[in-house]
């Protein structure tokens, strides 16, 4: 489900004073063979999202425990 709402998440949070350029990780299919991963900002949540796909699980994770990576993809 996270998946098919990262625009209205994006907006709820930025709507309570999240910041754009909060950290955020998200990974598709985790702890399956087929994982994948992606790092970014919350501004880039829903064109990662997209790119994840919604055929498989994804998790979203949001915050500064999320800022090792400075990339996503």
């Amino acid at each position: 489900m996270a998946g098919r709402t990262a625009g209205q998440i994006t907006a709820q949070l930025a709507a309570h004073g999240l910041a754009l350029d909060t950290r955020i990780a998200v990974a598709s299919s985790l702890s399956r063979p087929g994982q994948r991963l992606w790092h970014g900002t919350l501004r880039d949540l829903p064109e990662i999202v997209a790119e994840a796909g919604d055929t498989e699980p994804v998790v979203i994770g949001v915050g500064s425990a999320f800022g090792q990576r400075a990339q996503h993809r």
